[in-house]
Formats: C-alpha cells, structure tokens, sequence
C-alpha cells in the first residue's frame, strides 16, 4: 500500500440523461437533463429526472443518473470510478423510441500507472424501434480490450489499433455514408497537436468507435453499422465511445477521458437540431 499512500487520485465523472438543441420549427436550448456530476476527492451522487419534453419533439417518461468514485478494497485494487444514466420511454419526434436505455462507464485506475482499465458492463438497449419497428443489434461490450500490462495508451496499443482500423475501415466501406460520420471514423487514433498560450505544446490522441457492430429491421431508412439514415429524420449514431489520451510524459498519458453516447440524433428534415441521449463520462488522474 506504500504506492497508493504517496499517490492522489482525483476523480471526475458525470452523467446527463439529455442535452441538445433544435433550430426548427421551434428554437430551444435543451440543457444537461438529470447532470449529475462526482465532487474531485469521489463519494456518491445520484439525480432523478422527472419526465421531460421539448414540446412534443424530444420527451422520455423519467431518467436517473449516478456517479461514484472510491478505492477498491481488494489487494492491489485501484481508483473506481462509475457513471450511470438511464432513460425510460424515449420519444423522438414519433420516429425513435426506446422503453429504456443504459448508458454506464466503470474505469478502475490502477495503484501503479496512469492508464485506467474500462468496462461498459450494464450498457444495453430496450426495445429500440425505429417508425414502430424494432431495431435489432449486436454490440460488442469488449471493443476497447483490456488494459496494455505496459501502461500504453489505447491509441498506442498495436492490437487495439489494428483492430479499430478495421471497425473504421468497415464503417467506411458502406455506400451512401454520410460524410460527416466517414470523416469521423476514418484513420484511427487521430493525433492533434495544439500551442497554449504559454507557448507549450498540448498533445491528444482520439480514438471513436461505437459498441454497436450491426443494426438491422424493417424500419425505413439504412443502416451503416451503427450509423443509420431515416427519411424525413436524419441520421442516427448509436453506443458511440470516444477516448481522449492527453498530458503524455514518457510516452504515457496521464489523462484519459472516457465518453460514452447512446443515441446521437442529427435533426435533418422536418425538424433540425441535434440531440444526445443517455451520456456518461469519466476522466480521473493520478499524481505524481
């Protein structure tokens, strides 16, 4: 315990069950929904959302949020920290509905070291539809693989990058993408190199990928994996992840910033705006 006694971990975690904005036919600013967010030293917090409606366009019947961080108490566990959204009776515009949705990230950061071990285990979808019908998927929990024995950053690890180059290069590979989502996903990690008004440098690297590998049904509209179009609606993103690697010492980031989406709506038709569903993010660092 000598490791854990010389070291500070301070957490971060935050959970909203909706935020958004629309253009048409009405203008308004939805803001965090149920946001809850963990104090830096962990504890617990949890937020009830009462049912919420933009006009009749965006609507769910409730929501809940939580957030934790505390020590494991096992030998050798680490810094955990947990953020948990949950939506019931989602309706967007009459076309998307779900009767519940799951979004959770659970990241164990370890004693010695900086790069933190994830999970997305209760995550899920219920009965997603699509204009009525059922939308089914497949989703691959353990896309991300589990923490490098070296410490390497996700966007380092050559089995992991290997094998998001081929979640990308398939994503990309459907006909009739859309251009934003083939920019998006295309030549994992992307590296950005940014001067701070200091005059230092500021690194990132970013991976995205999404925990939905197909999606399928009779609903109108085509699917691109976990990116589907629907007529007169727009598009839709589903289980979106991004992690953002930051404040590299040694080849080693000392920040990582998970961030989990379940539905990313983009408003194109009768209405626009855009819409995010059920969002959960954790980024916890360690010192020194």
């Amino acid at each position: 315990m000598l490791e854990e006694a010389e070291r500070d971990h301070y957490y971060h975690a935050e959970a909203k069950a909706l935020h958004g904005e629309l253009h048409r036919p009405f203008k308004q600013i939805i803001t965090p929904q149920a946001l809850a967010q963990l104090h830096s030293q962990g504890g617990y917090l949890d937020q009830d959302g009462e049912a919420f409606g933009a006009e009749r366009a965006i609507s769910y019947g409730s929501a809940y949020t939580h957030v934790s961080g505390s020590l494991e108490t096992k030998p050798d566990g680490g810094w955990c920290t947990l953020s948990t959204c949950a939506v019931v009776n989602l309706n967007i515009l009459e076309v998307v509905t779900a009767d519940r949705i799951v979004s959770q990230i659970f990241t164990e950061h370890p004693l010695k070291g900086y790069v933190p071990r994830i999970s997305f285990l209760a995550t899920r979808f219920e009965n997603l539809r699509i204009a009525g019908h059922k939308v089914d998927l497949e989703l691959d929990m353990n896309i991300l693989g589990g923490r490098h024995v070296e410490d390497l950053a996700y966007s380092r690890n050559p089995k992991l990058v290997e094998h998001l180059t081929a979640h990308s290069q398939r994503i990309c590979g459907y006909k009739g993408l859309p251009d934003a989502a083939r920019e998006r996903y295309t030549d994992p990690p992307k590296k950005i190199s940014e001067t701070t008004d200091a005059g230092d440098t500021k690194e990132r690297e970013i991976i995205e990928c999404s925990l939905v590998t197909s999606s399928g049904g009779n609903y109108p509209g085509r699917s691109y994996g976990h990116v589907i179009h629907v007529p007169d609606f727009g598009d839709i993103y589903l289980g979106t992840v991004k992690v953002t690697h930051e404040e590299f010492q040694g080849g080693i980031p000392r920040v990582t910033t998970v961030e989990l989406k379940m539905i990313e709506a983009k408003l194109g038709c009768a209405a626009t705006g855009h819409a995010d569903v059920a969002v959960t993010i954790t980024n916890g660092n360690t010192k020194p």
